[in-house]
């Protein structure tokens, strides 16, 4: 019975081993699997701020190609289309003049055809309106040729000088009013002095103008003229300060001249 019995306990102690040995064994396994994991995502997180960097640096690299492509492009319209224009001034003075037109059109007609007239009077009915953007006179004087557009537009101001519509038509006695860029038809507008005669020729007449004026003044202050007389006089207007690439002009250059010939426009 003894020895059964220590056989029984020898078995029992070396199953214990065993059962211990392995529950050992499989920690060791766990610890070694946990820090081979921990290994792992170290290394993974490495590799996905190593991704993100490259993916960064190749983002801006694309941005700044687009920019100088861009810029290069825009450089490339600018030397292809600015020779074919007269003025670059011109070009800003269109596009970014606080000058605003009376009307948006963009059909110019040309209904000039010049009298030789200067004594005869007319009479109303057979003068003709002209419309919108109708070149219906000439302005000439020392330094201005220019065809004179009825009504203030975009189009007709690239082409000439251009008559405020509110103002009246010459031969009928009261003011006649006119406006152009100074880079322009009006280029030699600086150059006119008291005394000079301004002429504006017709379909029915010829109209002769003595400078009595020229000058500058504020655009927030009383004009040196006033569009209520009842006295012919023709005024041309421009901005000012002269060769000055400027969105705003703060004041306005004039010329002011009265009537000394010209047929009369009878009722």
């Amino acid at each position: 019975m003894d020895r059964r019995r220590k056989k029984a306990q020898k078995r029992r102690e070396e199953y214990n081993k065993a059962v211990k040995h392995k529950m050992e064994s499989a920690a060791d396994l766990a610890d070694k699997y946990s820090k081979v994991y921990e290994m792992t995502g170290k290394t993974a997180g490495s590799a996905g701020r190593r991704l993100t960097s490259t993916a960064q640096k190749k983002m801006l690299y694309q941005i700044g190609a687009i920019f100088t492509h861009t810029v290069i492009l825009v450089l490339l319209i600018a030397l292809v289309f600015l020779p074919f224009r007269k003025n670059l001034k011109d070009i800003w003075q269109k596009y970014f003049s606080e000058t605003v037109p009376e009307f948006i059109s963009s059909a110019l007609t040309d209904d000039f055809v010049g009298s030789d007239n200067v004594d005869s009077n007319v009479h109303f009915n057979s003068i003709q309106q002209p419309d919108i953007n109708c070149s219906y006179a000439k302005l000439t004087s020392d330094g201005i040729d220019s065809k004179i557009y009825f009504g203030l537009t975009e189009e007709a101001l690239l082409e000439g000088v251009c008559q405020i519509s509110t103002t009246s038509l010459p031969g009928l006695g009261k003011p006649v009013m006119v406006y152009g860029y100074n880079s322009t038809y009006l280029y030699e507008i600086e150059n006119i002095t008291e005394g000079d005669i301004i002429k504006i020729t017709t379909n029915y007449g010829v109209y002769s103008y003595s400078v009595g004026f020229t000058g500058s003044f504020d655009k927030e202050t009383e004009p040196p003229y006033n569009l209520d007389a009842d006295e012919e006089m023709l005024i041309i207007c421009t901005d000012y300060p002269f060769n000055e690439y400027k969105t705003e002009f703060s004041e306005t250059y004039c010329v002011i001249a009265k009537k000394v010939s010209g047929p009369v426009v009878e009722y």
